[in-house]
């Protein structure tokens, strides 16, 4: 009679957590050097502030080749119209609970606030899995070369915004000839003349060294303007010249 122990096709592969640590960091490196590959050519990742963080798909890919799996464990409405949501990660071989976490979907969100209720709930599920491999599995994406955390945990604007690219535009000063490259990205909110935008362009004036007399029409000429035209507008005013065309917009 045999003594060998008789493997299943179908049976899951061993989780990471099976493995002695020797194995447990080559495993590691081989599933972070394969997940690098997959990451990079599916792009499931965003790059803020030069650092590329992944998307919950990605982290959800890795624990697949670790053999864990999430499981949403409960979703909670809160009386404010947010979701509060656990998950659990499971050993695929044993059943066995290895991990979870919950998170929030928050209705005073600039982005969620105004989204259905599904979207809101499944934003919760979908930050709650990210944690829950977060907490358990950073080292890993870490090794892949990547942010340890999740895309989705990160406070951000919405994605096209985020990856917007500063653009550039050439603007001609009529009087000198001079050209003056202005940066063109997401709008700022014009100049209004209030105290609070006054005190700012005050603090500007003065790290500017322009000269206390200038104040006054320089704080006229910028109502409805944003900062981006400040020093083509002091420029002109200084000359003592009608502002340009293209500031009176």
């Amino acid at each position: 009679m045999t003594t060998a122990i008789q493997v299943r096709p179908d049976a899951p592969a061993p989780s990471i957590f099976d493995l002695r640590p020797s194995a447990m960091i080559a495993v590691a490196t081989e599933v972070a050097n394969e997940l690098r590959s997959i990451i990079s050519s599916q792009k499931l990742y965003v790059k803020i502030q030069n650092r590329d963080y992944v998307k919950c798909e990605g982290w959800t890919t890795m624990g697949a080749m670790l053999g864990i799996t999430p499981r949403e464990r409960s979703v909670l409405e809160l009386e404010d119209g947010s979701y509060e949501a656990h998950v659990d990660l499971i050993n695929l071989r044993t059943g066995v609970v290895v991990g979870g976490a919950s998170a929030l979907c928050g209705s005073e969100e600039r982005r969620w606030g105004d989204a259905d209720r599904y979207a809101r709930r499944s934003m919760a599920i979908t930050r709650a899995t990210g944690k829950a491999y977060r907490l358990a599995f950073s080292w890993v994406m870490t090794l892949a070369g990547y942010e340890p955390t999740p895309y989705e945990e990160m406070p951000h604007e919405p994605a096209a915004e985020q990856q917007q690219q500063t653009k550039t535009r050439t603007v001609v000063d009529e009087s000198s000839g001079a050209k003056i490259i202005a940066k063109a990205g997401p709008k700022k909110p014009p100049y209004d003349g209030s105290s609070e935008a006054q005190a700012k362009l005050m603090q500007m004036l003065v790290a500017r060294k322009v000269p206390e007399d200038l104040w006054a029409p320089i704080d006229a000429a910028m109502i409805g303007k944003n900062s981006d035209q400040l020093d083509a507008i002091i420029e002109a005013v200084r000359r003592a010249e009608a502002i340009p065309a293209e500031f009176s917009e």
